[in-house]
């Protein structure tokens, strides 16, 4: 029954079950069933209080049936309950002073239970420390979790305030940094997966493996940190570049490294990249089916994924195999849209603003020289800031000398213009220095071809001298 992979979502604690029901992770079946029609009763009565007093952290809301039922049926999946029973508090149905502080609603109770924890974790019994470690690791977490939803809402709101947004996040720090290093030790600890490995059989010993309890050992530390990911992302999208650093450095302060933290948005992030892609690929389907529309299409594009690929940069190593080929899958459907729409439109400035933006995402050696190329060919070739006009071009004329027949005193004479790109700003000084050194021009006078509309006699008596 082993699984693939460990998501734990942002919401881990709300809907974790034994916190739904106000269980132990000791709770029999029966105790299960008695517990949801506890709810249930309460629930129907619309006895909140009654309701309240049944779970643990009525900070986090008060379910409904729906939610009790849902919380019944997720114990009922093994694989699921031994999720719920490494991520919840561990206390025994038995210790009835834990379990009247936990469903209290007093802080005095809270602190006191919190303080008994911080006093056993100090302890020489290593089992009980352990156990203590890990239950101020999940209280701390579910702290964490909850504050960082409260920060999101705060900095989302119309009237954020900087003095509560600031206290808020000096708060969630410090319920990260109890909870993160804590989680590290719990889940290095071998005492802990031995625990689950004894607890696997006696949930099901048919359908749970030790393969499925291995599975979780895999991936719970990255797991635990793809929770502080997945509030660093949002962050990432609406451009909050300070909140995502401050998530950063709480990983970093926990002892996790950068490399891990990459990883872990990598896994989190690659389904949002393959859907970018499977938009790309679309958006280019629509530009070579209406040409017309590439304009559109392209701002469109652009508009739409630049944030998020500005998103994936501040979570991602920069060097990261999926986002290098995105923002090469990008830059290239981006520019074809600008190409389709100038061979329908001549519009240089649109393009020369398409290609400028595009740029910083390239990472095809062949792409970044045909891009420096069209950005030249588009750019005024006299200032480098505004995008050139076709009737503002700066002409030069080239000639050059063939099919030289000394004897017979005769030869030929082939003329071309370059048309230099040229703004109408420059165009309306006059601007024209330098024209030569354009690359056009350049090109042909490697080609033997020379600047003026003709040649003079000097010119032409060289030509037969150098064909004799």
């Amino acid at each position: 029954m082993a699984s693939d992979s460990v998501d734990l979502p942002m919401d881990l604690y709300r809907r974790n079950a034994f916190r739904m029901l106000g269980l132990s992770t000791e709770a029999s079946f029966r105790a299960i069933k008695r517990r949801e029609q506890k709810f249930n009763t309460a629930i129907e009565m619309g006895e909140s209080d009654a309701v309240a007093q049944l779970i643990v952290g009525t900070f986090m809301g008060l379910p409904d049936e729906p939610a009790v039922r849902l919380s019944s049926s997720r114990l009922g999946d093994p694989y699921q309950r031994l999720i719920d029973e490494l991520f919840w508090l561990r206390f025994s149905d038995d210790d009835e002073a834990t379990v009247q502080r936990l469903h209290s609603r007093d802080p005095d109770s809270i602190v006191d239970l919190l303080t008994a924890w911080e006093t056993v974790e100090e302890s020489a019994d290593e089992n009980a420390a352990l156990q203590a470690t890990h239950n101020l690791a999940v209280f701390y977490h579910m702290l964490a979790i909850e504050i960082e939803h409260k920060i999101e809402a705060e900095r989302n709101g119309a009237k954020s305030v900087a003095a509560r947004l600031k206290a808020l996040q000096s708060i969630s720090g410090y319920c990260w940094a109890v909870a993160l290093p804590r989680w590290r030790a719990v889940l290095s600890a071998d005492a802990t997966w031995k625990w689950l490995h004894e607890r696997a059989p006696k949930i099901d010993k048919r359908r749970l493996t030790r393969e499925d309890v291995e599975a979780i050992r895999r991936e719970a530390e990255s797991a635990v940190l793809g929770i502080l990911v997945n509030f660093m992302i949002p962050a990432a999208n609406r451009g909050w570049n300070e909140e995502v650093e401050r998530l950063r450095l709480i990983a970093r302060k926990a002892g996790f490294d950068d490399k891990l933290l990459a990883a872990t948005a990598r896994d989190i992030v690659g389904a949002r990249i393959d859907e970018i892609v499977a938009q790309i690929t679309a958006s280019v389907t629509r530009m070579e089916a209406e040409k017309a529309a590439a304009k559109a299409i392209t701002s469109q594009l652009i508009e739409e994924l630049e944030p998020k690929i500005k998103a994936f940069r501040l979570v991602l190593d920069k060097n990261d195999t999926r986002l290098v080929a995105l923002e090469d899958s990008f830059s290239t459907a981006a520019n074809k849209g600008q190409i389709i729409q100038w061979n329908e439109n001549h519009d240089d400035e649109f393009s020369l603003n398409v290609l400028r933006r595009i740029k910083p995402y390239v990472h095809s050696p062949q792409l970044t020289a045909r891009i420096d190329e069209d950005i030249e060919n588009t750019l005024c070739f006299f200032c480098k800031e505004g995008a050139r006009r076709k009737s503002s071009a700066c002409e030069v004329k080239m000639w050059r000398i063939t099919n030289v027949e000394p004897l017979f005193g005769r030869y030929g004479l082939s003329t071309c213009s370059i048309q230099v790109p040229r703004c109408e700003v420059c165009a309306g000084k006059g601007t024209s220095r330098g024209s030569e050194q354009h690359n056009l021009v350049q090109r042909q006078k490697a080609s033997g071809w020379r600047i003026g509309s003709s040649p003079s006699q000097e010119d032409i008596r060289a030509a037969f001298r150098n064909a004799s």
